[in-house]
């Protein structure tokens, strides 16, 4: 049942933050450039912030859908509920995200 609300909020984000290229959202946060794409049933996140790869996987939120990963050597963390995102980059600056 948790997977399937999870999977619920990705698909309410996709429609909301973005452009739709084969289940993929583009988004500015923060002045950022990030693109995500949802595989393996949302249990991971492709993208790129800023042209650079980063991979994500799904980690356990109270509420919404959060992906945790690295970029560029630092901690990241996307998190979605609804139609809204946010990234946190180093555990302490969050950026709210736009679509584009």
């Amino acid at each position: 049942m948790k997977k399937y609300m999870i999977l619920g909020c990705v698909g309410l984000a996709m429609m909301g933050c973005g452009d739709r290229d084969d289940h993929a959202l583009v988004c500015d946060c923060g002045g950022h450039v990030v693109r995500m794409q949802f595989v393996e049933n949302g249990d991971r996140m492709i993208g790129t912030i800023d042209g650079a790869a980063v991979k994500l996987h799904h980690a356990v939120a109270a509420s919404g859908a959060k992906y945790d990963g690295t970029h560029n050597g630092n901690a990241v963390t996307m998190w979605g509920r609804g139609n809204d995102w946010i990234m946190i980059q180093d555990d302490d600056m969050v950026l709210e995200c736009v679509h584009k």
